[in-house]
């Protein structure tokens, strides 16, 4: 017998109150997922940023943004690397907190926004057009949907900018 797996995450008490949280079918079960503890976000912050000594007050401020979400954690954190905290000379993260907070995305979907909103217009148009078709494409019918005949230098530049941010 095939299984299918299958996540939500409500992040709001909005979107609580309409998520579908249960199932009709008696062979499907339902999980619910507590938000991670601040601790163990703080951990998988500190651990993403290297396991630099990072001030609490920095900790802080990305735990209460993402509730509880690893993945927005994952998401701030890359966000942050690439647009505000720079490199000195020793390889080290600097930062101040009060751009941090004002840079600091609202939502995943903000974050996935912001990077999106940073490609080239040629490859954002190529992006939008996979969104649309799905998961799973060929190229040739994304090269056709956006009048294009050579893209497979472009999707695996997407990939190789996607590998390096995983």
């Amino acid at each position: 017998m095939g299984r299918v797996s299958c996540g939500s995450y409500c992040s709001t008490p909005e979107d609580r109150s309409t998520c579908h949280h249960g199932s009709t079918i008696p062979s499907v079960t339902t999980l619910r997922l507590a938000p991670l503890p601040s601790g163990v976000i703080g951990r998988l912050i500190q651990a993403r940023l290297g396991g630099e000594a990072l001030p609490v007050a920095l900790i802080r401020q990305v735990t209460e943004k993402v509730e509880g979400n690893p993945l927005f954690a994952e998401e701030i954190v890359s966000f942050l690397i690439e647009r505000v905290m720079p490199n000195d000379r020793d390889g080290k993260l600097g930062f101040d907190l009060s751009s941090v907070a004002a840079a600091m995305p609202a939502s995943v979907q903000g974050v996935l926004s912001a990077r999106v909103d940073r490609l080239d217009p040629k490859d954002r148009t190529l992006l939008q057009a996979a969104a649309a078709i799905g998961r799973r494409f060929e190229p040739q019918l994304l090269a056709v949907a956006v009048r294009e005949s050579n893209i497979e230098g472009r999707l695996a530049a997407m990939q190789a900018l996607r590998s390096h941010l995983s």
